[in-house]
C-alpha cells in the first residue's frame, strides 16, 4: 500500500496535514491542535494564546472587512494572549488598545492604529 492509501483515525483534538511537498510521495502527518483556538470563532469568541500583534491585527482586518494602518512604532511582533466573546470590533480594539498601549480611531473601511503617547 502507499502512501496515499493509509488510513489513520483521528481522535479529537487531533488533525491530519496533507504534506504535498514532500518527495519521493505525498503523504499526512497526523498533529494535536487546541479547538479553542482553531473553531472558537464559529461561535463567535476569538483566542488569543501567544500570538503576534501583528498577526491578530491582520485577522481582524479580514475577519471585519477593514484595512488597517498600523503605525511604524507598534511592536507587531508583541506576543498576545487574550479572549474575546462575542465583542465588535471596536471592543476588541480597545481591549487590546488598553492592554498593549495603543490608541485606534475607525473611519468606515480604515482603522489608523497609532502608539499610545506618554503622559
Amino acid at each position: 500500500m502507499n502512501k496515499a492509501e493509509q488510513q489513520v483515525v483521528l481522535v479529537p483534538g487531533q488533525m491530519a496535514l496533507w504534506e504535498s511537498k514532500s518527495p519521493p510521495q505525498k503523504y499526512f502527518s497526523i498533529e494535536n491542535f487546541n479547538a479553542d483556538e482553531t473553531i472558537s470563532w464559529k461561535s463567535g469568541n476569538l483566542v488569543f494564546d501567544r500570538e503576534p500583534l501583528g498577526e491578530i491585527l491582520n485577522d481582524l482586518a479580514v475577519w471585519y472587512g477593514v484595512e488597517m494602518h498600523i503605525d511604524k512604532e507598534i511592536d507587531r511582533k508583541r506576543k498576545v494572549i487574550g479572549t474575546f466573546a462575542n465583542k465588535n470590533l471596536k471592543d476588541i480594539l480597545t481591549g487590546l488598545g488598553f492592554a498593549i498601549g495603543f490608541d485606534y480611531e475607525i473611519q468606515g473601511k480604515n482603522v489608523q492604529i497609532n502608539k499610545q503617547e506618554s503622559m
